[in-house]
């Protein structure tokens, strides 16, 4: 029996009619596949011989040596192509894609071989994708002679790919690779540090925080004698007490360790309140900072410890007055008790002003984010006139507003000589966020190159915000998927909000954040893996891997803002958090589309 073509593109005709009202989302757009496949098969044997032979010249050029495919690829000088097959990319206008599959040490990418390709809709990131990113691969039922997979990633792009039955091992390859029921944290992260200390031997990324020189640049004399208000306990000195602190704590002197160990009992994970920020004030008589902890635990009985109390007291009379910022809702503290966690009540804690921040909690931070990937990766969606109002409903700038209040509200009380503590929970999530915000708006210093890597040396990794849950990178990768959460991107986005209003302010460029931005989550860099100082010590992370701050403070000249002048910049940032000032992140969210700044 022989198949016309003319046939054949009526039904494709009627199909594609079907498909556009009732039988949309069935078998039919399978079977519309399966016969546009088969017209395909219809043509002369010239033309096959013809197309096939002008794929395999597009491939041998393409291939012709490791070096060219490195350079054409723009791979990281110490990455290699392991594997590469024949695929074809179906984008939503039905046109077929030709071009190679290839696997390298630590990602996926798709490489267009035809000029007359969908290549130009994206950005060239769009189909390079650490394999971390990849959330799942969906391998179809064969049709013909093809099968079809798409891949699914964590910020929502799907990409449909079809190969040749012959060519199987393309898809079981790239599920070894990106989808292994174990992997090596460290395979690729080796290589590169080895790399990046080979060619950067000046400047090691590992060693430049130093936690005692730090709060000595903020202003504490430590061998003042009894003048000094403060003392370094070394009561985590091998993270023995607290296993998510860092070793040395800033306290008020008169606390000793012996009354620190009990008050450290009342507070969730034993996450004591210790010195973040001293704000250096030499024309007053007050001591102001900030200070951070976890919850107290209060439970439904609101009991209360005497330690942590004499604590709290100490803390409050080194200035004018106390506040407590509990980043959660009043409501969602509240309900702490019953779990036996809960809040600071003002008939314990006498004279201390307690303010509720209504940050919602990381499984709405999550939603937030997944919606705005949703709508930023959309392309009915991004040329829509609807996408601001969408892009409002996600909450996402509901988060960077409040945080940019709350932190106003916090540098202003700081500068009038008063203490703040702040927590949520655990007091590694919301709480860092709040803490760095503040410092950022108070010290020039952190708006630096250097500074702003110190900052989030201190603030963030060394009091153990958890980066390995938060990012998914564990060793059985699809173990705790619920804690997730876009934390740490939350806090890039404010300080790009505040880049934005102030754009003279900031020693560093929007570059830098994009760098951190797109590297912090897809285990590249060891600065980020694990969950705190003392999981990364243990796991030789130091040793083992290469940090982040190695390669950029060796690049710096790429990273600096030219409209910033150090003798210019301003001491406080005062935001405007009105609803107007805030912007999308356009260079972020739209990173993989033609939309990208």
């Amino acid at each position: 029996m022989t198949t016309s073509k003319n046939s054949l593109e009526e039904n494709i005709t009627i199909l594609r009619n079907h498909s556009k009202g009732l039988f949309q989302g069935t078998d039919v757009m399978g079977n519309l596949l399966g016969l546009e496949y088969l017209l395909k098969s219809t043509t002369s044997m010239e033309d096959l011989n013809k197309n096939n032979e002008r794929q395999k010249q597009l491939r041998m050029e393409f291939t012709k040596s490791n070096e060219h495919m490195k350079k054409t690829l723009n791979l990281l000088e110490c990455e290699n192509v392991i594997y590469f097959g024949d695929a074809t990319f179906r984008y939503e206008n039905d046109i077929n894609n030709y071009g190679l599959i290839i696997l390298t040490e630590f990602r996926f990418i798709f490489q267009f071989l035809e000029q007359n390709s969908d290549k130009k809709k994206f950005k060239e990131d769009y189909f390079k994708i650490p394999f971390l990113l990849i959330d799942k691969i969906d391998k179809g039922a064969q049709k013909s002679n093809y099968i079809p997979f798409t891949i699914y990633v964590r910020d929502d792009r799907k990409l449909k790919f079809y190969i040749a039955q012959k060519d199987e091992d393309i898809i079981n390859n790239l599920i070894t690779s990106a989808l292994p029921d174990k992997f090596d944290i460290y395979e690729f992260p080796k290589i590169l540090n080895n790399y990046l200390l080979n060619k950067y031997q000046a400047l090691n990324g590992w060693n430049f925080y130093d936690f005692k020189k730090e709060f000595m640049r903020q202003g504490i004399i430590f061998e003042d004698g009894n003048k000094c208000p403060f003392r370094i306990s070394q009561i985590n000195k091998d993270y023995s007490y607290i296993e998510t602190y860092p070793q040395y704590l800033i306290e008020p002197k008169n606390i000793s360790d012996e009354i620190l160990k009990i008050a450290a009992e009342h507070r969730t994970k034993k996450r004591v309140p210790t010195l973040s920020y001293y704000y250096n004030n030499p024309g007053s008589d007050k001591i102001s900072g900030i200070w951070r902890s976890s919850q107290v635990k209060s439970g439904i009985l609101n009991s209360k410890s005497k330690e942590d109390i004499n604590l709290i007291n100490e803390i409050k009379n080194l200035g004018k007055n106390f506040y407590i910022f509990d980043a959660r809702p009043q409501l969602n503290a509240t309900a702490n008790k019953i779990k036996g966690g809960g809040y600071e009540s003002v008939e314990n804690y006498e004279n201390a002003k307690i303010i509720f921040c209504d940050i919602e909690n990381i499984h709405k931070a999550r939603e937030a984010l997944k919606q705005t990937e949703y709508i930023c990766t959309d392309e009915y969606i991004m040329t829509n006139k609807k996408f601001w109002s969408q892009f409002e409903s996600t909450g996402w700038l509901d988060f960077i507003m409040i945080t940019l209040k709350i932190t106003h509200q916090i540098s202003k009380l700081v500068i009038k000589g008063n203490n703040v503590l702040i927590h949520c929970s655990d007091g590694w999530d919301r709480t860092p966020q709040l803490v760095t915000i503040s410092q950022i708006l108070l010290e020039p210093y952190y708006r630096t190159f250097m500074g702003f890597a110190v900052l989030i040396e201190k603030d963030f990794l060394s009091f153990g915000h958890q980066f390995a849950k938060r990012s998914g990178i564990i060793e059985k990768k699809f173990e705790g998927e619920n804690d997730r959460s876009p934390i740490f991107l939350q806090f890039l986005d404010c300080v790009y909000q505040l880049m934005m209003q102030f754009p003279a302010e900031f020693e560093f460029n929007q570059d830098y954040l994009l760098f951190i931005a797109k590297n912090y989550n897809i285990n590249l860099f060891g600065t980020f893996m694990f969950n705190n100082e003392k999981e990364r010590k243990e796991k030789k992370a130091n040793i083992i891997t290469a940090s982040i701050w190695t390669y950029l403070f060796n690049n710096k000249d790429k990273y600096l803002n030219p409209l910033y002048s150090s003798q210019k910049c301003t001491k406080i940032l005062e935001p405007n958090y009105a609803y107007y000032s805030y912007k999308l992140w356009t260079a972020y969210f739209f990173r993989n589309s033609e939309y990208a700044e």
